[in-house]
């Protein structure tokens, strides 16, 4: 994981705008520095959805109702469906 780690790889974030794939952001309430990055690549991506749950560093063992939610929102589905996805 040293290779593919955080911080090992070149920043991408000029390239966030120019993403035309359903983007969903989720982040724990209490993972203050992911959180604030979730924020930002938000700010960044068109159209991109975001959810702020319960929760840290790891949601889908810590809140795994909540990121199952999230994943089941209407408006996700609706993106997915406009990207050509079956849903």
């Amino acid at each position: 994981l040293v290779a593919l780690g955080q911080g090992s790889q070149p920043p991408r974030w000029e390239d966030l705008g120019s993403l035309d794939v359903p983007v969903m952001l989720l982040s724990g309430e209490a993972d203050p520095k992911y959180d604030a990055i979730a924020e930002a690549m938000f700010d960044a991506i068109p159209d991109g959805l975001r959810f702020t749950l319960p929760g840290g560093h790891a949601l889908p063992l810590e809140q795994p109702e909540a990121v199952a939610a999230a994943l089941n929102d209407a408006g996700v589905r609706a993106k997915l469906i406009q990207s050509g996805a079956t849903v």
